[in-house]
């Protein structure tokens, strides 16, 4: 495989991950901990997670922290030895340069940044050779209740790979590109949760994820994973308790920061418990709308499980009701062209379709929105129940559309359907849709979800609810959601610390309905502090989904700034920051740096997303990160509609071009892109280097369209040797120019340029004059010991500039693996740094940025 093609590859899968190879090596995370305590639809949780230096040299680690969705930060530190850090939120922009003004210092500092609502990047620097140290994240988290009475507390513990469409659809996809342990994890996770509710009479804690055990105290129940070794951290733990019938009414906790910015106001938590329904709403026809993901990540259970729970609900439909169904995986197609009433006869071709269902393919979600969102009767309340893993990177897109095209009257219902479901999708896309969110887990019972699902779409008992009252300055979130029979309803509530009325007023099959309280004066300090946080939480919520709806950026994101600040939670504008006081490494020491993988979700089939084993042996002296005897397939091809489904209907609008780039212009890319694959593959294949190359499982079937960019060796080939000094340069260079302008720079470079051995660094620090940059050592050892350095600017000007020795890695000799330092007095500059040109010990390198 070429440099060029080997970059593709590693630089922006189109599933969204990499499978990397740990060779039997030791990883840094030891296990993590779940410790939570739940009362009154609300759980406090302290995750904790303890890495290892296995090196002698300083390391940081990297770790893809999922959490949840509907959860606010709240909290994080980080033990070392004897002293604990604890952490401060800031605007993202200063604690990323906090934090790396301490590495560079030699203080162990950690960060975590939001990279969308449930995916997290956790870093902790400078842990010391051979030493540990415990990360502490705290997540104040709403429970969700369930119909039959029960609430259920679900934690993420693994990030699922993403289907991340062409190239540059997904500004972030590197952030959201998850590293895949080919060889599993021995890390296990732990929990101790205490439930202090009181439960229904006979009823005990269960989860139908894991193994537990629960034990009785006189006012508390502690739930553990049954066995003392843990458990993998391969799926979400859910737990659920059927709790005591509450008498329907109103309970409000009040609380108030005891300083800071957001102490000016209390805040609150509404619990409104239904009355039991005195009447019906009239019955109103609906248009039910299936729309399934048969992408390739919902291969093998997922799609099994998202097929018996749709069939399940098939049986709770009425003639009087409409039908119509939606797969989509790379492309959208119906089970008819157009609605079908609910008879026996068109159930039992629905049932019939839904059986031939297959999952493969990309997740092009959009248009399966786009086509379910067309309204079709006046009178009838058009309801869509989206199944589907989420796992897409441009979720954005997905919440957008449905903000936009949701008619009136109409609601969005998501099903998340397996072990680790990205909720950053199914949250606020039900939340768009005014919709009801559920996940359901592999192996669960279909039928009871399918009466879930019912069950909160179709027993209602308040609606157009409004809270208000002279203590009430803010609900969140802004819009209330119908109440349905025996499902509470939980609001946050900014309010007036003086104190005062809160006012709900409803409306009920019957007539109007309206409850009252009253609200003494709220004194700093008093009440439960994850109040606060949770209204935060939910306030940004909504913010985001303003401007999902084509609010302004200038005028939301410094509000979404100040909540995350004003009440120290993150968001995707602020991060938590921790740094130690005292120096713990040598601050000119190499270093090592470790990317810890996951495991594959439980459930998934490696096949179903586009990996493949590669043919040849891993590299010797690979990092436990670097990506080895597994790589991407080429992106997914499209699925093969049902024989029993006809073409979409004429005359129904497309789901408009990803937003930014042209679908043509990526086409014709990549159709140059394979004819110069293949011109170096007949190369290698003439040259004694040649390797024997390795069948994609995901190659199309026989006779199905070849998928854009599919092109033989750009994924899944083995590994070449080095070749033949490079050639002048020519058509094939100019492409590579066009590719990786487009695809973005990749791991560093293994080639020469102009001679020089080259390697991608990226930039710590570029202020005052002062530039430092870091890289990793990779194709063989370095030599290090930097005497002259240039800088070559973008206007294509090279300056000679003096090394900082204080800012710089000390003159070693560095092996592959170890990551390096390099400061230079900069000055002011005309133009960006590109290149950064060294002379180290005599051999020349370029540090590519």
């Amino acid at each position: 495989m070429s440099n060029l093609a080997e970059q593709l590859t590693e630089s922006e899968p189109s599933s969204g991950c990499r499978l990397v190879s740990t060779d039997g090596r030791t990883l840094p995370l030891l296990g993590t901990e779940l410790l939570a305590e739940a009362r009154g639809g609300v759980a406090r949780v302290s995750l904790q997670q303890r890495f290892k230096n296995p090196f002698d040299e300083p390391l940081k680690v990297t770790y893809q922290l999922p959490l949840p969705a509907d959860g606010a930060v709240s909290g994080f530190a980080f033990q070392l030895g004897a002293d604990r850090v604890v952490g401060v939120v800031e605007p993202k922009g200063k604690a990323r340069e906090r934090f790396e003004e301490a590495i560079l210092s030699g203080r162990t500092a950690a960060i975590l940044e939001q990279t969308r609502s449930s995916l997290f990047s956790q870093e902790v620097g400078n842990i010391p050779a051979r030493g540990e140290v415990t990360v502490e994240v705290q997540i104040d988290q709403k429970l969700a209740w369930l119909p039959e009475g029960a609430w259920e507390w679900r934690f993420p513990t693994v990030v699922a790979p993403r289907y991340l469409g062409g190239a540059g659809r997904v500004r972030d996809a590197q952030d959201v590109t998850v590293s895949i342990a080919e060889g599993g994890l021995e890390a296990r996770n732990h929990l101790a949760l205490t439930v202090r509710d009181a439960l229904a009479t006979g009823a005990r804690p269960t989860s139908p994820s894991h193994a537990t055990q629960a034990s009785d105290t006189k006012d508390r129940v502690e739930v553990t994973f049954a066995g003392e070794q843990g458990v993998a951290l391969d799926r979400d733990v859910v737990v659920r308790w059927a709790v005591a019938q509450a008498e329907p009414g109103l309970t409000l906790d009040v609380a108030r920061r005891e300083s800071g910015a957001a102490s000016g106001s209390a805040h609150g938590l509404l619990t409104l418990t239904p009355p039991a329904p005195a009447a019906r709403f009239a019955a109103t026809p609906r248009d039910l709308v299936f729309l399934l993901d048969i992408s390739g990540s919902m291969s093998g259970e997922p799609i099994d499980q998202a097929r018996r729970v749709a069939l399940a609900m098939l049986d709770t439909l009425s003639p009087s009701d409409q039908l119509e169904m939606i797969a989509f995986s790379t492309h959208a197609v119906r089970w008819t062209a157009g609605p079908m009433e609910a008879s026996e006869r068109s159930l039992q071709s629905a049932r019939k379709w839904l059986d031939g269902l297959r999952a493969s393919g990309g997740t092009e979600m959009r248009d399966g929105i786009v086509a379910a969102l067309q309204p079709l009767r006046g009178d009838a309340q058009r309801q869509v129940v989206l199944f589907t893993d989420g796992q897409i990177g441009f979720e954005s897109e997905v919440v957008s559309e449905i903000v936009d095209r949701l008619p009136a009257g109409s609601r969005v219902h998501v099903v998340g359907v397996g072990s680790g479901v990205n909720r950053s999708l199914t949250m606020p896309a039900s939340r768009a849709g005014r919709g009801v969110e559920l996940i359901i887990g592999l192996g669960e019972d279909a039928e009871l979800a399918a009466r879930r699902i019912v069950a909160r779409t179709d027993a209602l008992v308040l609606t157009e609810v409004q809270i208000e009252g002279t203590a009430v300055e803010g609900c969140a979130p802004a819009f209330t959601p119908d109440v349905f029979a025996g499902a509470p309803l939980l609001a946050s509530l900014k309010l007036r610390p003086e104190g005062g009325t809160v006012v709900v007023r409803a409306k009920t099959a019957k007539g109007p309905w309206t409850r009252e309280l009253s609200i003494a004066a709220i004194e700093p300090g008093e009440g439960p502090q994850h109040l606060p946080a949770l209204y935060a939480r939910e306030a940004v919520e909504d913010l985001e989904l303003a401007l999902h709806a084509g609010r302004s950026a200038r005028e939301l994101n410094p509000r979404i700034e100040a909540l995350g600040v004003d009440f120290q939670i993150s968001t995707r504008l602020t991060s938590w920051v921790a740094v130690s006081q005292a120096q713990t490494v040598d601050p000119r020491s190499a270093s090592r740096t470790v990317r810890q993988p996951h495991v594959l979700a439980h459930g998934l089939s490696a096949q179903g997303i586009g990996l493949r084993k590669a043919v040849g042996p891993v590299a010797a002296g690979m990092t436990a990160t670097t990506v080895a005897s597994y790589s991407l397939a080429a992106p997914m091809p499209r699925s093969a509609p049902s024989p029993a489904a006809p073409p979409p209907a004429a005359g129904k609008p497309a789901a408009p071009p990803p937003p930014r780039r042209a679908r043509e212009e990526a086409k014709r890319d990549a159709a140059d892109l394979e004819r110069s694959m293949r011109t170096l593959d007949r190369s290698d294949e003439e040259s004694d280097d040649a390797s024997a190359e390795a069948p994609s499982m995901m190659e199309a079937p026989e006779g199905a369209p070849k998928a854009p960019g599919s092109a033989r060796g750009i994924a899944g080939a083995p590994p070449t040797k080095a070749k033949a000094p490079a050639k002048k340069s020519g058509p094939l260079d100019k492409l590579a120019q066009r590719v990786r302008s487009a695809f973005g720079g990749g791991k560093a470079e293994r080639t020469r340029d102009d001679g020089r051995r080259t390697f991608r660094a990226t930039i710590v620090k570029h202020r005052d004059g002062t530039l430092v940059v870091r890289f990793e050592v990779t194709g063989g050892p370095l030599t290090w010991a930097p005497r002259t350095v240039w800088l070559e600017l973008g206007n294509g000007e090279r300056r000679e500039v003096p090394v900082e020795v204080k800012l710089t890695s000390v003159d070693c000799p560095a092996g592959e693996g170890l990551t390096l330092t390099l400061g230079v007095t900069a000055g002011e500059l005309p133009a960006p740094v590109v290149r950064v040109l060294v002379d180290s010990a005599g051999e020349a390198i370029a540090l590519v940025l």
